[in-house]
């Protein structure tokens, strides 16, 4: 029975050798194979036509050779990328060197290891510099391993996003930017988790001041905090937390306490930030928690200055503040 083989020297149909190696086309495996297509250069194209059987022959080419055959006519592929294969020997442990490292470098592109694959296609071309082969396999290695730095960095941010770290997953987005600034998800991710991150900033300072909460400014502010994360449909373990605090703030600080003021009808009483009173013998005031600065004055007598301090929850004992030292 005639075979096809290739020679390596020549481009046509010659019989098999009677003994020893034989150059077989079809056993390779798949990753080689695959490096028999990327292996296309201008160099030469074979001018090889499908062989018919002919008189006398037992059997046509399978269809795995035909294949392979109909492959090789279209392709234009450098002959020394054919292996010549010893009877038992296994076709990887006799592949061309630069072929073995493309081989390889295909297979680990296959199983997505990008730095494995890099690694091979680098041997290739210190093998046979500057082929296109080498520079289309590092250019798919280096994309795949930019591809998974960038999915890594979206997993992250993803993470971050689930534990209300705004001004992490901030970070992590703008890192996937550093490396591609047109990909959508981190644009838009970037944005809201900043949007996020300075929310939970206001509300948190001003929960590490509660006293501030007797101040109009300051509770218009919680207050609008508070607006703003209603429209928020989903909202996290440490949100509803800090909402939850907002609101105990405003209530406690928002009660006024009843403050029982005394004094001789004498001196004058100015309590800063809220009003003057009237001299007067006793007097009762709502006011909130807070620390208030109370002057009392009445000429020819000297000032006197009392921090009166409104605890939440509890009204204050009555205070007495009047002029006694002559000047």
């Amino acid at each position: 029975m005639t075979k096809l083989v290739l020679d390596p020297n020549k481009t046509r149909r010659v019989p098999p050798p009677r003994s020893g190696p034989v150059l077989r086309p079809t056993p390779l495996p798949r990753p080689a194979l695959m490096t028999l297509f990327l292996l296309a250069s201008s160099a030469t194209t074979f001018g090889m036509a499908l062989p018919t059987p002919k008189s006398g022959e037992q059997e046509p080419l399978v269809a795995e050779e035909v294949a392979f055959v109909s492959r090789l006519a279209v392709l234009r592929l450098e002959p020394q990328a054919v292996v010549r294969v010893e009877p038992g020997e296994q076709e990887s442990e006799r592949l061309d060197p630069f072929v073995a490292a493309i081989s390889e470098g295909l297979a680990a592109l296959e199983r997505h290891d990008y730095d494995t694959a890099r690694s091979k296609f680098m041997e290739a071309d210190r093998i046979r510099p500057g082929t296109d082969q080498v520079a289309e396999g590092l250019a798919r290695a280096k994309m795949g391993i930019r591809m998974a730095t960038i999915e890594q960095l979206h997993q992250q941010a993803r993470q971050f996003e689930s534990k209300e770290l705004w001004h992490q997953a901030a970070g992590a987005y703008q890192r996937v930017l550093e490396l591609d600034p047109a990909i959508d998800f981190a644009n838009q991710g970037k944005q809201s988790a900043e949007r996020k991150a300075a929310f939970y900033a206001s509300m948190e300072r001003l929960l590490a001041k509660p006293q501030r909460f007797t101040e109009d400014a300051v509770r218009e502010e919680a207050k609008e905090i508070g607006r703003r994360a209603e429209r928020i449909s989903s909202k996290g373990p440490r949100l509803e937390a800090g909402l939850a605090q907002l609101k105990v703030h405003l209530d406690v600080y928002g009660k006024v306490r009843e403050v029982v003021l005394k004094s001789d009808e004498l001196t004058e009483i100015f309590i800063y930030k809220v009003k003057k009173l009237a001299p007067f013998a006793q007097t009762t005031l709502e006011l909130r928690p807070a620390t208030y600065t109370i002057v009392g004055s009445r000429k020819g007598y000297r000032d006197v200055r009392i921090i009166l301090i409104v605890e939440p929850g509890k009204d204050p004992q009555p205070l007495t503040i009047k002029c006694v030292e002559k000047i």
